[in-house]
């Protein structure tokens, strides 16, 4: 058996490891961001994606995230206990559901790019601008968008 471990890097030095653990270390900071307005940063991606998108189903909202269909339920959930949306089901097809932002979450949808945005200037000021750029532009060639 020839066991050749060398040529790897150590799990915590690897690109997967500091790229989930940004993703881990933003995720938690949003979610202290968004309790300033009283909600999660799950909840006010959910309200975000269907105020930008004017996205009216479940399913469309977990394709925009990358999630399954399981956690936006539980998240949805949440949402329309609080009362910042509406779901209906379709009157041609029962299956569909269709979601609407109430006017509390449109308002709410509206402050999440401030909330993350305040978050997120702490931690890249450590950027300069052509960094930032960079940065960005790296980021969105790994996950496919460019």
């Amino acid at each position: 058996m020839n066991d050749d471990t060398s040529r790897y890097v150590a799990l915590e030095e690897s690109l997967g490891f500091i790229i989930t653990r940004a993703a881990r270390m933003v995720g938690r900071e949003a979610d202290l961001a968004a309790r300033k307005v009283d909600s999660t940063y799950s909840q006010l991606s959910v309200l975000s994606v269907m105020r930008r998108n004017d996205t009216t189903s479940p399913r469309e909202v977990a394709i925009a995230l990358d999630v399954d269909s399981g956690y936006i339920s539980r998240v949805v959930d949440k949402l329309e206990h609080c009362g910042l949306l509406e779901r209906t089901r379709s009157l041609a097809d029962r299956r569909v559901v269709h979601m609407r932002l109430t006017d509390r979450g449109g308002t709410l949808a509206a402050q999440a790019p401030i909330v993350t945005d305040e978050m997120l200037n702490s931690r890249l000021k450590r950027f300069s601008g052509a960094e930032l750029k960079e940065l960005r532009r790296l980021l969105e060639k790994f996950v496919g968008h460019v």
